[in-house]
């Protein structure tokens, strides 16, 4: 599920959209001094309430089930889905998914300096950015997956460095120690890259790709062919 915010949500519509939200959560979107931190925080957990409200047949109370492991993963305690949460810029993620593990990264593509990134990427890695086209979206697609796989194995940036993740030669499959992880690329804005990372390998007929926008009353948009292996 994502949303795409093109403004800031004003007053009432942003406190609101929180009143939905568990007081702790309430308190957490809170913390974030920058509105798009504290806007996307928010809308990444109404995107979790609706898509276990819709599809998993939780009741509006779920919210306030959910606790942390002790790298400050959420999760939901004797649960048969796991879920992933991601927002850059204006657009946020949330990923569900029944029976398997599973990560998300989006991030927002901006110029950036690429040689400062040596120590998370391998020197196989750095080469193929080097070499490519298009070095910025090459190493945001590296980045991407590589925090996809951090966020679901429930390691936050900074705890392991990302060149523990390694890939084969398709790029479509992850080595995080000894598990391997499915890749998808998720089609979102074309300034946004964004990755999905699985345990199992998914069957494209149980693929669902919803957006949400709450900058009007709510509008389902569903479709079927929007994740592709990395």
């Amino acid at each position: 599920m994502a949303s795409h915010l093109r403004a800031r949500l004003n007053h009432d519509q942003f406190q609101c959209y929180l009143n939905q939200l568990p007081l702790g959560l309430q308190e957490e979107v809170e913390k974030y001094r920058n509105w798009k931190d504290a806007q996307g925080r928010l809308i990444g957990k109404l995107l979790l309430k609706i898509g276990l409200m819709k599809y998993f047949h939780a009741t509006s109370s779920i919210l306030n089930e959910i606790n942390y492991t002790r790298r400050a993963r959420p999760f939901i305690p004797d649960a048969d889905f796991d879920f992933n949460i991601s927002h850059s810029g204006n657009t946020v993620v949330c990923c569900i998914a029944s029976g398997m593990n599973v990560g998300v990264d989006i991030e927002e593509i901006k110029p950036i300096e690429i040689s400062d990134f040596n120590d998370q990427l391998s020197s196989a890695e750095m080469e193929n950015i080097k070499k490519s086209k298009h070095q910025i979206q090459k190493f945001y697609s590296y980045w991407t997956k590589k925090e996809a796989v951090m966020k679901a194995e429930g390691f936050g940036l900074g705890f392991i460095p990302l060149h523990q993740v390694t890939f084969n030669d398709r790029e479509d499959q992850a080595a995080f120690f000894w598990k391997t992880w499915f890749l998808y690329q998720i089609s979102l804005e074309k300034d946004v890259n964004g990755c999905l990372a699985v345990d199992k390998k998914l069957r494209r007929n149980k693929l669902l790709y919803e957006t949400i926008s709450f900058d009007e009353p709510i509008v389902y948009k569903q479709f079927h062919k929007s994740l592709t292996p990395a």
